[in-house]
């Protein structure tokens, strides 16, 4: 497998003085391309949103069936036929979508004022794919565990219009591949730092309280729950998929520190 990619740090110190301002600024865009298999033998449908390594490509991408809609007729979803034979197979699939980000991005401002402090973090990943592994199950008429209120625009009669089939065939396709680019909030941080004069009457050496919350707000386009997910851990093959993940949770955090 080659590995090519770039990384860029920028970190400035914008106002200097009683107030202060700095910024540290990260860039990241890294590629990875499958050069060689054994006997160019794909390692194929991995995890549930059918990634695959295949020579020439990214690894974990996924392959599946290029999803057209849904017939008004009969209700049943509508494949891309790609060699032409009507009839849908194996044969038909192609790549639906890529895990891996375009790039991936960072930044940090820090400011500080007479012994208050505050800083914020925003993290951004751009130009990966998701498979909703859960949308899968919650919007599939015939699952006991449709959930969400897109069902209630299930095809019912002949003419209706619609991107929820009556039957789903449960075919791993482009469907539920979503753009999972987002921008999150990380972390931010408002703090004050006692004055040195007060301090010796308290007999401290240093007293800072803060208040800190973490991943607070993500834009994103994704339906899911959370864009920055992946089932199956760490797994380096099995990307880019949300199934029922729990998203990352929103925390506050107030403190005290003290120097004795």
């Amino acid at each position: 497998m080659e590995n090519k990619g770039a990384e860029f740090v920028l970190n400035t110190q914008n106002i200097q003085g009683d107030f202060t301002w700095n910024t540290s600024f990260n860039f990241s865009a890294n590629r990875n391309k499958v050069l060689k298999l054994f006997n160019g033998q794909p390692i194929a449908d991995q995890g549930r949103g059918n990634n695959w390594v295949m020579e020439g490509e990214p690894i974990g991408v996924f392959v599946g069936y290029n999803f057209l809609g849904v017939d008004p007729t009969t209700g049943k979803e509508v494949y891309e036929d790609l060699n032409g034979d009507k009839v849908i197979t194996t044969d038909d699939r192609k790549i639906t979508g890529n895990p891996n980000p375009d790039f991936t991005l960072g930044m940090t401002n820090t400011f500080a004022y007479k012994g208050f402090d505050f800083s914020f973090f925003l993290h951004a990943i751009i130009g990966n794919d998701v498979y909703n592994g859960t949308w899968m199950y919650l919007q599939a008429p015939t699952e006991l565990d449709q959930q969400t209120t897109e069902v209630l625009n299930v095809w019912r009669e002949p003419g209706d219009v619609t991107n929820i089939p009556r039957l789903a065939d449960g075919l791993k396709s482009s469907r539920f591949i979503e753009n999972g680019s987002f921008m999150r909030i990380k972390n931010v941080t408002l703090g004050y730092t006692l004055p040195k004069d007060l301090l010796k009457k308290l007999w401290l050496k240093s007293a800072r309280v803060y208040v800190s919350g973490q991943n607070l707000y993500t834009f994103t386009a994704y339906t899911g729950m959370d864009p920055e997910v992946n089932y199956y851990s760490t797994d380096n093959i099995i990307m880019g998929t949300d199934f029922f993940t729990y998203p990352q949770s929103r925390t506050i955090l107030v403190g005290l520190n003290l120097g004795f």
